[in-house]
């Protein structure tokens, strides 16, 4: 599979914010700005994937939170943000174990590159401590554990 996101960043960028809120879509743009400077990333693979891992952390919440069309991106992208997306009734950690690498036999460039997003998504709810409840830091650090 090959990726050829660079040039699509600025429209996949302006849908974003066309769909968020402000509060969205800020945190969209900070999960992509941790995919953009994961040195793990950044060093690991080729330009191609990070673009695509950008792309999907700007859109990771689109299918969840708002009301897109689900044909507006390839199929690709599609694939990643339905990775992302919880399902109605899906408990937070079945979610998360869905998301989990390590429990799959096989996986491709877009189960590796949800799985970074959901990582930097955690990483994002967990620095925010003006919003941050107790409740909420619990959940993500479970979440995360069932993830790493």
């Amino acid at each position: 599979m090959k990726y050829e996101y660079s040039h699509d960043l600025p429209m996949i960028d302006l849908i974003a914010k066309t769909y968020y809120d402000e509060q969205t879509y800020n945190h969209a743009q900070r999960v992509a700005n941790f995919i953009r400077y994961d040195t793990k990333i950044k060093m690991g693979y080729d330009n191609d994937f990070r673009d695509f891992c950008t792309a999907l952390a700007l859109c990771h919440d689109l299918f969840e939170d708002t009301n897109i069309p689900k044909d507006i991106f390839n199929e690709e992208l599609t694939k990643g943000i339905e990775i992302l997306t919880r399902k109605p009734k899906e408990s937070y950690i079945k979610y998360c174990n869905r998301v989990n690498l390590r429990n799959k036999q096989y996986y491709n460039n877009i189960d590796l590159a949800a799985w970074y997003v959901k990582l930097a998504d955690m990483k994002d709810h967990l620095t925010q401590t003006e919003t941050l409840t107790d409740k909420l830091k619990a959940k993500y650090l479970e979440g995360m554990a069932y993830l790493l």
